[in-house]
């Protein structure tokens, strides 16, 4: 069993099992899963495979994929619309994420084909950076997604029996272990840092056409000359400067430099 847990998006699973086994023809496609007794760890087989080596039943096991449950808003889209054309909020990632939630598949859908059984508490004041949804008849989960990278919260769904919807912001951990090189405390590992999808300047392209539209522009402190990576949205949907503004500090956190970090720890 490996299990792929990810802040802002669904992680994936896999399960493999001797197809032989007593229990292996228990798992199927559709199927909900729990990993051990954690809540957290608790999502839905995607797809199975079976597969077959040259020594016969020695090698013939079943392969269970699938995603955590957050992956499940994949089956809804945004189709009821509070304005005329779209569905649009401006405020805290949490709020936005947990309005778009009732307002698709919770409290506020009136059609009851389309709900999920998932709790969803809206508290008067969320967390995370302001952001500005405006979106018809796109992907439920995508927009989540987006949600959740461009400002910045994590977003969980707890299942005890029930499903409960979890947002929340990230935790320091730099107070309870430190793998380091300095520290001896990394038996192997690589560090890369990497601008392939940097940007510290955007321009927003909002409502009209050729000489008659928008052009917002934002940057960073110091983006110019060399060190200057500009990038272009259009968003013809967003119609008053604090949207574009709200828009272009969202693009210019998701776009920064991105760190990866692979290593094995010393337990010892």
């Amino acid at each position: 069993v490996s299990w792929e847990t990810r802040l802002y998006e669904a992680g994936t699973f896999t399960v493999q099992i001797n197809f032989n086994l007593p229990n292996a023809g228990l798992l199927a496609k559709g199927l909900f899963i729990r990993l051990g007794n954690d809540p957290y760890k608790f999502g839905e087989i995607n797809n199975i495979e079976n597969t077959l080596g040259n020594t016969g039943k020695g090698e013939q096991y079943k392969i269970a994929t699938g995603f955590d449950i957050r992956y499940i808003f994949h089956k809804r889209i945004i189709k009821n619309l509070n304005s005329s054309e779209s569905w649009t909020y401006s405020g805290a990632g949490e709020l936005c994420m947990r309005k778009l939630i009732s307002s698709q598949c919770g409290e506020d859908e009136i059609d009851t084909k389309r709900k999920l059984p998932i709790s969803n508490s809206i508290p008067l004041v969320g967390v995370g950076a302001s952001y500005v949804v405006n979106e018809a008849y796109s992907n439920l989960y995508d927009v989540l997604v987006t949600i959740a990278t461009q400002t910045q919260i994590g977003w969980r769904i707890y299942f005890s029996g029930s499903l409960e919807l979890e947002v929340f912001i990230g935790t320091n951990r730099s107070n309870y272990i430190r793998f380091d090189t300095t520290m001896q405390t990394l038996d192997s590992g690589s560090f890369t840092d990497s601008n392939d999808e940097f940007t510290n300047a955007v321009y927003i392209g909002g409502k009209g056409n050729g000489t008659d539209k928008d052009i917002y522009e934002a940057e960073e402190e110091g983006a110019e000359g060399l060190f200057r990576s500009e990038s272009w949205v259009d968003k013809e949907d967003l119609t008053d400067e604090e949207q574009y503004r709200v828009e272009a500090m969202n693009i210019l956190r998701q776009y920064s430099q991105t760190i990866s970090i692979n290593g094995k720890g010393l337990r010892k």
